[in-house]
């Protein structure tokens, strides 16, 4: 695959200047709780608003009804904002309904779904096959002042598979906890008006486009790390900024003869690996936000890929609103080495051998939000990233502990696209 970026590179700062200036329009429109005033033709009397009459500029505030199509109960509050990340239907209030203390949060959740393909579409797979993931969440959380400590206990298992069945453990993950931590945190630091939140333990981690760490939404298991999360940001969250230092945990069992039979096993951290990183934020003119990323991926000779990978990454947005224009412009480069398989020509065989890392992936899109009760949304968007291999320099893009599936479509049973190796320009509502 060719690895220019020339014709991309341009295409992302006319996206950019093109949502600078969507932007800039909408800001000087007034918002719903403003009041639109008309300047007169004529030059020499410009009509003016009365002076007691103040006109508001702030876009909305909008939350979706929900985090997303998984347990969300721990991921609703953001301590340091004292706000909710979104809304929660008050008729199912298990405080309320338990009489639950006001020092405990606690939610259950329960998801079920059926899964079907007709055909096979990879090496090995054999006829058609249907599934049905379980996920069952529950999450406690005690708090006293700043100290908070949680548990979030996640059974994922299914119904349906058979040794043909395309079955792992992004799909089983019997009595597991992604999360047991202990956090603290302050929204004035020291008086210097800064808010901080320190969070130890096993946890699971969002960052920024969620393409390189995710807590997995569609996804039947999820995503967790053992290890420190710091977070410092200003008192109004114009800026912050996330540094961590973790061990992925590996989710147990791995042999699909104990996962049709949703076998249990503990999932231990992966002591050969360490995955650390530093993440910063900040808003910029033009309603816009921009993201600036490295994170680091360490695993030793014990590891069957034994990736040293340093990905920095950089990321311009405008968040999506009910009537408005949006837009993201994301860049990410990858360099390091790790273990892959190189063709040798004079052999004719390929070997498992310590390769360099060269790759870099692109994301450019431009959406609109239509102000009706159900949030329509048209999408176009545009992704790019290596693949492939020349001689012993590897292009192939890792996306670490990512996910994909609200780009490339669901991760169950069917699956056959990543952010490797395409070139895929595409449109969505």
């Amino acid at each position: 695959m060719a690895t220019t970026r020339g014709p991309l590179f341009i295409a992302a700062v006319l996206l950019s200047f093109f949502c600078q200036h969507l932007a800039s329009a909408g800001a000087a429109a007034p918002s719903e709780t403003g009041i639109a005033v008309a300047e007169s033709l004529n030059k020499a009397e410009p009509r003016k608003p009365p002076p007691e009459v103040e006109i508001s500029q702030t876009i909305p505030e909008y939350r979706p009804k929900r985090w997303s199509l998984t347990a969300g109960g721990s991921q609703r509050k953001d301590w340091l904002s004292d706000k909710p990340r979104f809304d929660w239907p008050s008729e199912f209030n298990a405080g309320r309904t338990l009489g639950l203390p006001p020092w405990l949060s606690a939610s259950l959740e329960y998801r079920v779904r059926y899964e079907t393909l007709d055909a096979p579409f990879a090496r090995g797979q054999k006829g058609g096959q249907w599934l049905m993931p379980m996920q069952t969440v529950l999450w406690l959380e005690a708090h006293y002042e700043s100290f908070r400590a949680g548990v979030e206990f996640w059974d994922a298992r299914q119904v349906g598979a058979t040794a043909d069945s395309t079955l792992n453990n992004t799909i089983v993950n019997v009595a597991s906890l992604p999360q047991l931590y202990a956090a603290w945190s302050a929204r004035d630091l020291l008086g210097s008006g800064l808010g901080f939140e320190a969070k130890g333990g096993m946890q699971t981690i969002n960052m920024g486009s969620r393409r390189l760490i995710a807590r997995n939404a569609y996804r039947n298991t999820t995503n967790a790390f053992t290890g420190l999360l710091l977070r410092l940001r200003d008192g109004q969250g114009e800026w912050q900024v996330q540094m961590f230092g973790t061990q992925p945990v590996v989710r147990m069992p791995e042999q699909q003869s104990d996962l049709l039979d949703n076998g249990y096993a503990w999932d231990p951290n992966q002591d050969n690996a360490v995955f650390a990183g530093l993440f910063t934020s900040a808003e910029l003119p033009w309603t816009m936000t921009g993201e600036l990323y490295l994170y680091y991926l360490g695993e030793d000779s014990r590891s069957s890929k034994r990736r040293r990978l340093f990905t920095p990454g950089l990321r311009l947005f405008r968040k999506a609103q009910k009537g408005g224009w949006d837009c993201e412009v994301e860049s990410i480069a990858q360099t390091g080495n790790r273990h892959d398989v190189v063709y040798n020509a004079a052999s004719g065989k390929e070997a498992i051998q310590d390769v360099s890392v060269e790759a870099f992936y692109e994301h450019v899109q431009l959406g609109y939000t239509f102000d009706l009760p159900w949030d329509p949304r048209i999408l176009v968007q545009y992704d790019y990233a290596t693949g492939g291999a020349g001689g012993t320099t590897s292009h192939s893009f890792d996306t670490l502990y990512g996910a994909r599936r609200w780009e490339y479509g669901p991760t169950g049973i069917f699956g056959p696209f990543a952010r490797n190796n395409i070139n895929s320009p595409g449109t969505r509502v």
